[in-house]
């Protein structure tokens, strides 16, 4: 399957992500006032996870699971989901 370019809606940009980004710690867990900086989230499973005021800057995540996950006041900051 190709991938398709997403044009960015007027107001909205593509996330601005530096190069490469090194891997979060293990284990990647979100709990209240969790918050991951310039970091790459792969391979988590954080169904059914339930945090508040948690922040994303700058992360990739890729093959992150989020089934049913309740996450109140989440802050997204130049993130890429990626499956």
């Amino acid at each position: 399957m190709t991938r398709r370019r997403s044009v960015a809606a007027s107001g909205v940009r593509p996330p601005q992500i530096s190069g490469a980004l090194p891997p979060a710690p293990a284990p990647i867990i979100l709990v209240d006032q969790t918050s991951y900086h310039e970091v790459a989230l792969t391979d988590a499973d954080l169904s059914g996870t339930r945090a508040e005021d948690v922040a994303l800057d700058q992360v990739v995540c890729r093959r992150v699971r989020l089934a049913q996950a309740e996450l109140a006041r989440l802050q997204l900051t130049d993130v890429q989901l990626d499956t």
